[in-house]
């Protein structure tokens, strides 16, 4: 569930980044190694039903990886917990289906980890015992199942658990139900991409590949795919979800079905004037004078100020207009996410040649509310209104 456009991009950051800082801080700094977009998927729905507050404490957001929170919104707890358990019995299954050492090493780093996940989880009355006899089953299932359905059964199931409990964790006792159906579709799917795109590889090793050991290949599990990304959604229409939301997550959806699949999503282009770096390295400076005014602070920390600014406003443009203040800003430093742009920054200078993060961003894009990350689609469907006022979009026509 990675965001491939700018739909819900800031609000999937902050459950993101939020759910990472919360492992951290429950659960020690490897922990956060173990975080993904499916479990923050989960707390970002399981917020959106429970009508959390859009605005988390500046801990969670995406400045300073560093700044540990020391309260925790309960959907972002959870998500955490689910992951570190979820990712304890995945090591568990990859140390039975090969020899590898790797997975016996990090089955030793995060045993403990796990343990205090299931600690949390009791406290919160989580059926463990049920989760235990259910996972713990895939081995006898893969030796003598006779369909693709029943060695799928306990991942769907466990993620059905999970999604099921959400709504308890939430007060929304009326949902328990079409969550479990819907994290039911969600697991199943999970284990079927896992085949599907370990296909060759589990052939190389000679480990353990659902579609091989009943005779399927890639063409039917793309129409299975499909087929429960179909489910999925039907599932979505049934709960109780803003319109915008519900789209931005069926986007999502199809977006990494296609991505999995290797389907090659339309490619999207608009008359803009891609900045030169003179331009970049003027309009940083401009920025980071900008904020030196507003805060007013002293000759020399003035000048710190400036000069880190605009560095940071240099490498990472729009994650820099996202901060309210310069220690903000300059905390970006310290930020993966951030530090990613930067690399893909490099890349591309190396290169000569910008890839499009978004391809479908004009097909998810919500009129007056995007975060322009992806200003070069959005100029073309005109998703942002005063996008070129506003984004690194130079001369765009919009």
């Amino acid at each position: 569930m990675r965001p491939r456009s700018c739909a819900g991009k800031q609000e999937h950051r902050l459950h993101y980044c939020g759910a990472c800082k919360t492992l951290g801080s429950r659960y020690g700094q490897s922990s956060r190694m173990l975080l993904n977009h499916d479990t923050v998927f989960m707390a970002e729905l399981l917020s959106e039903l429970s009508a959390a507050p859009a605005e988390w404490p500046t801990q969670y957001r995406s400045f300073n990886c560093m700044a540990m929170p020391k309260e925790f919104p309960v959907t972002l707890d959870y998500a955490a917990a689910a992951t570190v358990l979820l990712t304890h019995w995945k090591i568990a299954d990859h140390c039975e289906d090969t020899v590898s050492r790797a997975w016996q090493l990090a089955r030793r780093l995060f045993d403990s980890t796990s343990r205090k996940a299931e600690a949390h989880l009791r406290r919160w009355n989580f059926p463990l015992q049920e989760l235990d006899a259910t996972l713990g089953a895939q081995q006898q299932l893969e030796s003598r199942a006779t369909a693709l359905e029943q060695v799928a059964e306990p991942t769907a199931h466990a993620t059905g658990l999970f999604f099921q409990h959400g709504a308890i964790i939430i007060d929304r006792m009326d949902l328990a139900t079409p969550l479990y159906q819907l994290g039911l579709a969600f697991g199943e799917l999970v284990y079927l991409i896992d085949a599907f795109e370990d296909f060759d590889k589990d052939q190389a090793t000679g480990a353990f590949n659902a579609l091989r050991r009943f005779g399927l290949d890639r063409t039917w599990a793309r129409g299975q795919l499909r087929q429960l990304a179909a489910t999925i959604q039907a599932r979505l229409a049934g709960l109780p979800l803003q319109e915008n939301f519900r789209g931005m997550v069926t986007a999502r959806l199809n977006a990494n079905i296609a991505a999995k699949l290797g389907e090659s999503l339309p490619v999207l282009t608009c008359a803009t004037h891609r900045l030169t770096w003179r331009e970049r390295w003027r309009n940083a400076t401009a920025y980071a004078r900008q904020l030196r005014d507003k805060e007013n602070p002293g000759w020399m920390k003035g000048m710190a100020v400036v000069a880190g600014v605009t560095f940071i406003a240099f490498a990472v443009p729009q994650w820099a207009k996202a901060a309210h203040n310069s220690k903000e800003c300059l905390s970006l430093g310290f930020n993966l996410m951030a530090l990613g742009s930067v690399m893909a920054t490099v890349a591309e200078a190396a290169t000569g040649q910008k890839e499009s993060k978004f391809k479908s961003c004009c097909g998810s894009c919500v009129p007056n509310d995007c975060d322009c990350s992806c200003c070069d689609c959005c100029c073309e469907c005109g998703a942002c209104g005063d996008c070129c006022g506003s984004c690194d979009c130079g001369g765009c026509d919009c």
